[in-house]
């Protein structure tokens, strides 16, 4: 590649991102997918695997769970499943509870960790707070919208 060739390219690379790389806050169509509010899911969720959630952190309509789990030699399917009904916690506001369901069929045992985003704006009430209990996490997760 010559000089002019590689000038040319970093031009491009620079007027490519001052036009597109700018840094947004994410909105639902960023999120890897969403959250699936139904009792039937809700009450088969498969929340008994062998799992760990290490942190979890929303930003804008997007809630992103990081946690470790056994495996390593195949493909595990995970998905966020949420109650239909809206209850009340001890203050008056509106709480949801959710699950982590992971399927893990796979016999390996390496420790693996990896973070899952999901677009929970279905999760909103009335008001702009819902508190989110997240099973096998030990803190409720205030979500503000």
């Amino acid at each position: 590649m010559t000089k002019l060739d590689t000038a040319t390219f970093i031009l491009f690379l620079i007027i490519t991102c001052t036009s597109g790389c700018s840094e947004k806050e994410p909105t639902s169509s960023q999120c890897d997918r969403s959250v699936i509010v139904s009792d039937r899911n809700y009450n088969k969720a498969n929340d008994n695997s062998d799992f760990s959630i290490e942190e979890v952190s929303i930003t804008s309509n997007c809630m992103t769970i990081t946690y470790n789990y056994g495996g390593g030699c195949g493909n595990i399917n995970t998905s966020l499943v949420a109650g239909e009904n809206t209850t009340q916690n001890t203050l008056n506001l509106p709480q949801r509870e959710l699950k982590l369901s992971i399927d893990d069929n796979d016999n390996c045992e390496a420790l693996i960790q990896t973070s899952e985003e999901f677009d929970i704006s279905a999760l909103q009430g009335e008001g702009n707070l819902t508190i989110l209990k997240l099973h096998k996490w030990d803190t409720d997760i205030n979500y503000t919208y």
